[in-house]
C-alpha cells in the first residue's frame, strides 16, 4: 500500500470535482483520502480537500465525510 502525498491528494480531489462537473452531478462526497493508512494527518488532509473545493469553481454541493474512532455514524 502506498503513502499519500499532498500532490496526490490535491490531484485526486481536482479530478473528482472535474468529473462531477462534467457529468452534471449536483453533489459529491469526499472521504479523507490519504489519511489513516495513507499516512496523512486527518486535519491536514481535510484542509487540503477544503482548499481544493473552494478553488475549484464546482457549482454543486461538496461534502467532506469524516468518521470518528467510536464507530458511530
Amino acid at each position: 500500500m502506498g503513502r499519500s502525498s499532498e500532490a496526490s491528494i490535491r490531484g485526486s480531489v481536482r479530478s473528482a470535482l472535474a468529473k462531477a462537473q462534467e457529468h452534471g452531478f449536483e453533489s459529491i462526497g469526499f472521504p479523507l483520502i490519504g489519511a489513516g493508512t495513507g499516512g496523512g494527518s486527518p486535519d491536514k488532509v481535510e484542509g487540503m480537500i477544503r482548499e481544493e473545493i473552494e478553488h475549484s469553481g464546482y457549482g454543486g454541493r461538496a461534502v467532506i465525510v469524516r468518521y470518528g474512532r467510536s464507530g458511530g455514524r
